[in-house]
């Protein structure tokens, strides 16, 4: 059996973890799917350009004026970002990987998630999050994502179901994570995430969208997310992913997300 340990500091994102004895290898998925680059610590992240303004805090998310004075900054050839929604039960450890964000005028209607199947040592569950971004004719516009634990593989797309009445977006979420487990017991941090699907003008009563089996092994659902405003959609995702922690380490790879809505 494996026996899990972690030193806290009062930073734990810099806490130190391992293992008393050596853990079962594994090999990190070679997935090419993502987007973005991986840097020497095994962590993916991407640098996309878009416009965002000056922010002012609500609850639950922050809203953005749209930036103004320069041609460029209302340029329809980029994102817009209104809003950043997030939720306050994501895990401890890790770093902010950059924001990525759907082609200007396009907006998430669904989406994947990469997770590492349960394990006799060291699992790490959800590893990485994907947006399936379209236009709003219904156009395909791309996938996008943030940082990415390299373990684990896609379990498959799902997407909001549109109709006559309009097309439904992406518009709020909730993230299943497992707590600390103590000194003595590996950690996961996030499971499994979950988005309510609404038309952008708001007229229609949102609709959960989740990935069968509906959650994950280890954890509880924390509140959902605020919603995004009236005429907005989720349109871009940043994620925070603990790197490799090595052969004494105990990995728990994505911890925490957020994503952001666009007019």
């Amino acid at each position: 059996m494996v026996v899990f340990q972690r030193f806290r500091t009062d930073n734990p994102t810099e806490s130190p973890g391992f293992e008393t004895d050596t853990p079962v290898s594994r090999q990190a998925s070679n997935d090419s799917s993502g987007v973005g680059t991986s840097n020497s610590e095994g962590v993916t992240t991407v640098s996309p350009g878009f416009v965002i303004g000056t922010r002012t805090i609500s609850p639950g998310f922050e809203t953005v004026s749209p930036a103004t004075g320069t041609a460029s900054a209302v340029s329809s050839d980029v994102p817009i970002v209104i809003a950043t929604l997030k939720v306050t039960n994501g895990g401890w450890w890790g770093a902010w990987g950059s924001i990525q964000l759907c082609p200007a005028g396009s907006y998430a209607v669904g989406y994947d998630m990469r997770i590492e199947p349960k394990r006799d040592s060291d699992c790490t569950a959800l590893n990485a999050i994907k947006l399936l971004c379209e236009f709003p004719d219904g156009k395909d516009s791309g996938e996008v994502t943030s940082a990415q634990g390299p373990w684990g593989t896609w379990v498959g797309r799902v997407k909001c179901t549109s109709d006559v009445r309009g097309r439904q977006y992406l518009t709020s979420f909730a993230l299943q994570v497992e707590k600390y487990q103590g000194q003595n017991t590996g950690d996961t941090a996030a499971n499994y995430v979950k988005f309510s699907c609404r038309d952008r003008r708001g007229h229609q009563k949102p609709q959960e969208l989740v990935k069968s089996p509906g959650h994950g092994i280890w954890g509880t659902w924390g509140a959902w997310s605020a919603s995004c405003p009236q005429d907005t959609a989720i349109c871009g995702i940043k994620t925070k992913v603990e790197k490799p922690q090595g052969t004494f380490g105990d990995d728990t790879a994505l911890n925490d997300v957020q994503f952001y809505c666009c007019l």
